[in-house]
């Protein structure tokens, strides 16, 4: 029940939910003119042979169209890349079974918001390095975490954002401050300059936007919804707002995160599945992968790429509150290696 309330939260309407997130396992075939995807559905067991790597080249599952007007960008085949996906950790829901609402990765530490409360892991082996804000639920759900000048802001449900700080005797998470305090709305109030300028609104989706990931040069935004199509935004040429330009297709179900790190792109899903993708030379995206084995949708991701090697560490939380970790190898594929070699 909770999941469902959840979700019904996040889309716009119960007719819209229904359309969204109810699929029965008799759905009729896709059209012949979309390719079906080779890799697991949704709807079957989960894999219990988490620890086995898997070596594979994926199809993109083409869904049903609900924006028929955006183009396609993906490829029906992979080229030139490889990804090993591995899960090498669990930590299983505890017994309250709170949804992960955020995960952020800050040196070897990842957060991890689950309503009310943030855990500390170290992200090697997922311990538990500490607990905070676990007081006082009537604050509401942390909704978002991040960093600046050594401090951790994390912004709340009962519209507030918290100052946190590790003391350096206990190494325990402190409250420096609760903003925005009287002073800052009384001195920021009369001022013109702090008043924020809406620029024209990106519109394409049908549905509510769940999630926004954008490039490390700052030039492709993508943006997920409840109508299963992550879209890719590109600023338009002599114009100063920013145009779609295709659609990757892939997910039976809402688009609940996105992630961008260095050239992948991970998306997180409602159908318990997380996806791959990579952009090749011609501007078109490949599903490389597709992480399987979460028992319920698939909240929140997080991400980052060792210094060392080509290994990204990936992160994935669902709302029963499982926390999994992956580790992504991308190679290129034999044959490309044998042409490079000539």
């Amino acid at each position: 029940m909770r999941v469902r309330s959840w979700l019904a939260s996040t889309c716009a309407t119960n007719s819209t939910l229904d359309s969204t997130f109810s699929f029965s396992n008799n759905q009729s075939q896709p059209p012949k003119h979309l390719a079906s995807d080779t890799s697991s559905s949704s709807n079957s067991t989960p894999s219990t042979t988490s620890t086995a790597t898997s070596s594979v080249s994926l199809q993109s599952n083409l869904s049903l169209q609900t924006l028929p007007s955006v183009p396609s960008l993906q490829k029906i085949t992979p080229e030139t890349l490889n990804v090993s996906s591995l899960c090498i950790n669990s930590l299983k829901p505890q017994k309250n079974h709170l949804p992960i609402t955020c995960l952020v990765v800050q040196d070897n530490l990842l957060y991890a918001a689950s309503s009310h409360e943030i855990n500390v892991y170290d992200r090697t082996n997922l311990s538990l390095v500490d607990s905070f804000n676990d007081k006082d639920s009537s604050l509401g759900s942390v909704k978002s975490v991040s960093f600046c000048d050594g401090k951790i802001f994390t912004a709340h449900q009962d519209c507030k954002i918290r100052a946190w700080k590790i003391s350096s005797t206990t190494k325990h998470h402190k409250l420096v401050t609760v903003l925005p305090t009287l002073n800052d709305r009384l001195r920021r109030f009369v001022l013109p300059k702090n008043y924020v300028n809406v620029r024209p609104t990106l519109e394409k989706h049908k549905s509510a936007v769940n999630a926004l990931a954008l490039k490390d040069d700052g030039s492709v935004l993508f943006s997920g919804a409840c109508d299963r199509s992550i879209l890719v935004w590109e600023r338009e040429d002599s114009a100063n707002h920013m145009v779609v330009t295709g659609a990757l297709r892939g997910h039976n179900k809402a688009i609940l995160s996105l992630i961008n790190v260095s050239d992948l792109l991970l998306s997180g899903s409602a159908d318990r599945t997380v996806r791959i993708w990579s952009e090749g030379h011609d501007g078109k995206y490949i599903c490389l992968s597709v992480l399987d084995g979460h028992r319920k949708p698939v909240k929140t991701l997080a991400a980052v790429r060792d210094n060392d090697n080509d290994v990204v560490s990936v992160f994935s939380g669902t709302l029963d509150g499982e926390i999994k970790k992956w580790q992504l190898s991308v190679s290129p594929c034999s044959q490309d290696i044998a042409k490079m070699n000539l």
